[in-house]
């Protein structure tokens, strides 16, 4: 599912992930195509949490939904929320001053952390007693998951261009 490179895991296929990690010889800062590469490998992961999620949530709106499946969804998609923390956490170390000074880094840092809250919060519902009666509400949860990868990748396709 996931490829890895270097340490670096991505939905991108191993020789894209490996242009992306190319850092200039002479900055410590990403080069441009590969800061590009980058973005678009987060992007590109975004829109793949984007589709798992609302999966999720359509999984849920059925009256008896099968909950052992969702908790396998919520997983898998647990795993890309912080495929895409560690990604963007990366950027900022490979690239520290595009980082601090791009708002577009912010934004997408912040939506990574909703990510990880969303995803939280899901499984703790997810896994209580009272996951049945919360059907409704671990929906909207997976709605909010699906809303912030799209707009993460937003950020990222955009500023990747």
């Amino acid at each position: 599912m996931f490829k890895t490179v270097n340490g670096f895991r991505s939905l991108l296929p191993a020789g894209a992930l490996l242009a992306a990690l190319t850092i200039s010889p002479l900055h410590a800062e990403l080069s441009s195509s590969a800061l590009d590469l980058r973005l678009a490998a987060i992007a590109t992961d975004a829109q793949a949490l984007e589709a798992q999620a609302w999966e999720m949530q359509e999984a849920l709106r059925v009256r008896s939904p099968d909950y052992a499946a969702v908790r396998d969804m919520l997983a898998e998609v647990t795993a890309k929320i912080d495929l895409l923390d560690e990604s963007v956490a990366d950027l900022r170390e490979q690239s520290p001053a595009w980082a601090s000074s791009s708002s577009e880094y912010a934004a997408m840092a912040e939506k990574a952390q909703l990510l990880q809250i969303f995803a939280k919060n899901k499984g703790e519902l997810l896994n209580s007693p009272s996951a049945a009666k919360s059907r409704k509400i671990l929906a909207a949860k997976a709605k909010g998951i699906a809303l912030r990868a799209s707009m993460l990748h937003d950020f990222a396709a955009t500023y990747g261009d």
